[in-house]
């Protein structure tokens, strides 16, 4: 659930309205996108905390990201989820030491591949820090399942199943999924890998073809 473009007392009513609606039993995750300074992050992080948050993800500017989730992790001990836009294990290691996260969403088809991604993973699982993935599922769920660490990954609706341009907006980022010939379905709450060789999937060159860039 994404937080931040409003207030913090709008956005607590907001997070109080969905833990009411789905319940107790039901994971609820919020996203700031860096929208908060530190100081108004704990503030919300405080807020939000009865409402028992799996956890809370990009909580501060992405120029404070590390200093600030750990004063706010020391604040309010609400889980931190970041990493998305980590660049290497390198980058991925400061994060670990310096900004007190529980989850790792470091994104290989953003950067570094599956052997940085494994490499990653393979650091945080010393530290006690699961994998959560952002984006790229078809990708994502077999290095999740490669290692002992992996929570989950991320999942957005189908584009094609919806029919209007009103219902298409929210998940229109998502097209990059138009580009692959089979891509995973979710069944029953879990993500079915194709069963096929290698990662299961081949590009569609007429998407392809349409969305290349000339040079």
């Amino acid at each position: 659930m994404r937080v931040g473009g409003a207030s913090v007392e709008e956005d607590v009513a907001r997070v109080k309205a969905v833990r009411e609606s789905i319940g107790p039993g039901t994971k609820l995750m919020l996203d700031a996108n860096g929208a908060y300074d530190t100081e108004t992050a704990i503030r919300a992080a405080k807020a939000y905390a009865p409402m028992d948050i799996f956890w809370f993800e990009e909580p501060v500017h992405w120029y404070d990201e590390i200093d600030g989730a750990m004063r706010l992790t020391e604040a309010t001990g609400i889980p931190i989820a970041t990493g998305e836009h980590a660049m290497n294990r390198w980058e991925a290691r400061h994060l670990i030491m310096h900004s007190g996260l529980k989850y790792m969403q470091y994104d290989c088809m953003m950067s570094g591949g599956p052997t940085e991604w494994l490499k990653v993973a393979a650091l945080c699982s010393s530290f006690g820090i699961t994998m959560a993935p952002h984006h790229g599922p078809n990708i994502h769920a077999h290095l999740v399942a490669a290692v002992p660490n992996g929570l989950f990954v991320e999942y957005f609706p189908n584009p094609r199943d919806y029919k209007t341009r009103e219902d298409l907006f929210p998940v229109r980022y998502d097209l990059m999924r138009e580009g692959f010939s089979v891509f995973p379905g979710i069944v029953d709450g879990d993500m079915v890998l194709p069963n096929r060789p290698g990662w299961g999937f081949e590009l569609d060159e007429d998407v392809v073809q349409k969305r290349a860039i000339p040079f």
